[in-house]
């Protein structure tokens, strides 16, 4: 899973910090309630406007680089 975290973020730029981490859980009803593997991103707070900002203006950027990630992830 690192793998993926990375994938994703370098694009960025996000250097891969103890910020930024990938926790196990199934905790949260959005990855507990599925039947399938689930991965949850989460690219910022959309109720923090720097965040939003940052968001809006990268959606295409943000689609790419998981889409990428996902394809880097199963070569």
């Amino acid at each position: 899973m690192f793998k993926f975290l990375f994938v994703i973020l370098t694009p960025f730029g996000f250097p891969v910090e103890p910020d930024v981490y990938i926790k196990y859980t199934n905790e949260l009803k959005e990855v507990r309630e599925v039947l399938a593997p689930v991965v949850l991103i989460e690219m910022g707070f959309h109720d923090n406007p720097q965040d939003s900002k940052w968001i809006l203006d990268n959606e295409d950027n943000i689609t790419n680089a998981i889409f990428s990630a996902i394809e880097k992830y199963f070569e």
